[in-house]
């Protein structure tokens, strides 16, 4: 049976893709990229930007903007009946051995929360919280891709941070199951450009089933190799994704953590963040 995903959209139109749930087509349709992957001689090579792009996140986020986070810039169409007219039901199955194809939705399609305002020593997103550090620095972030407040951040060089933050991303917009979720949110986030400007290779570290507080979650775990000049002894970042199933009937809340490879200090920091994790509803 071919894996759940996105696959080329089988009515034939060209850069989009359809959501494939393990036994039939749904009527999830998003855009497939029309740039190439980067080959080793054409990836940025600026220096991991981490601290300047998610400040300037916040920044934009202040001044009304919006940033937008991501390889692609949005879904071409959520739920509905396909452009096509024929129900998605009527094509074939993907082929035996096909790729599902990752993207980025780039826009967050829900109505977004009111800033939660609850135990000042817990930080809020989506429908979780976690522990608020109180060395921890703060900036209120709202991503495009995802309904999220603000970003709480070790400094660990200077331009160099190790972030956590909490958010909500919408099934709609092809957020379809947790592993899905996890998947995409990490591709969002290690594949843009300003957070991971001189990213030279993406492992994934590993990728499984957990529980937080009781609710069925997904982590994911990638390490982002970087060749940054103005910090050679730091090799990259690895990079966490924690998606929560809370009972939302509309979507996920998810956990974003990372920290600088072999940094165990760090790590245990941001690893102990995930651990308080607590569920709002």
């Amino acid at each position: 049976m071919t894996d759940r995903g996105w696959y080329d959209d089988p009515d034939g139109t060209p850069f989009r893709l359809r959501h494939w749930d393990g036994e039939q087509w749904t009527q999830h349709l998003a855009p497939a990229g029309s740039e190439p992957a980067p080959t080793a001689a054409d990836r940025p090579r600026s220096g991991a930007g981490l601290k300047a792009a998610l400040i300037g996140l916040a920044i934009l986020t202040a001044l009304g903007g919006l940033y937008t986070i991501g390889v692609l810039a949005g879904v071409v169409s959520g739920p509905g009946a396909p452009p096509s007219g024929r129900h998605p039901g009527h094509f074939d199955s993907p082929s035996a051995g096909s790729t599902p194809v990752l993207y980025c939705p780039g826009y967050f399609s829900g109505e977004r929360a009111e800033t939660i305002t609850g135990d000042p020593e817990r930080v809020y997103g989506g429908q979780l919280s976690m522990t608020r550090p109180p060395d921890a620095q703060s900036e209120p972030v709202r991503l495009a891709f995802a309904d999220t407040q603000e970003i709480i951040y070790f400094e660990v060089r200077e331009g160099w941070i190790a972030p956590a933050t909490l958010g909500r991303v919408i099934e709609a917009d092809g957020y379809t199951d947790l592993p899905t979720a996890a998947a995409l949110v990490m591709h969002c986030l290690i594949h843009d450009p300003m957070l991971y400007p001189d990213a030279t290779d993406r492992i994934e570290l590993h990728s499984e089933a957990v529980t937080v507080d009781g609710h069925p979650a997904h982590q994911l775990r990638y390490e982002v190799q970087v060749a940054q000049p103005e910090h050679p002894e730091l090799a990259g970042d690895i990079v966490d994704v924690i998606m929560v199933d809370t009972d939302d009937q509309f979507g996920y809340s998810f956990f974003f953590g990372a920290w600088p490879i072999d940094d165990a200090a760090i790590e245990q920091r941001i690893t102990d963040l995930a651990d308080t994790l607590r569920v709002e509803r």
